[in-house]
């Protein structure tokens, strides 16, 4: 991640410690925040809401929203208590074994 966030921040050329123009730390940071957030919570249900983009359009900022990360060991057994055998798909958890 750092490598692509270098990519991103410096354009490419790579200059070490000058942003591009069209490289916008800011925008940068709250994008690979994001990700970041993403990664770690990606049993996340949040639904987020919306607001109104630069050009009056409807999008999301993700920011100021309540998200929930859930225990990745809970997902993780979760999912291998309905593993058929050593099969590597998941289960529907009312159906018949």
């Amino acid at each position: 991640m750092n490598d692509f966030d270098r990519a991103i921040r410096y354009g490419p050329t790579g200059k070490e410690n000058q942003v591009e123009d069209g490289h916008f730390q800011v925008h940068t940071n709250h994008c690979f925040d994001y990700l970041r957030q993403s990664i770690l919570c990606t049993a996340d249900m949040t639904l987020e809401g919306k607001v109104l983009g630069r050009d009056g359009g409807p999008g999301t900022d993700g920011w100021g929203h309540l998200h929930t990360c859930r225990n990745h060991r809970e997902m993780i057994q979760w999912a291998e208590d309905r593993r058929v055998k050593d099969k590597r798909f998941i289960i529907d958890p009312d159906s018949p074994l």
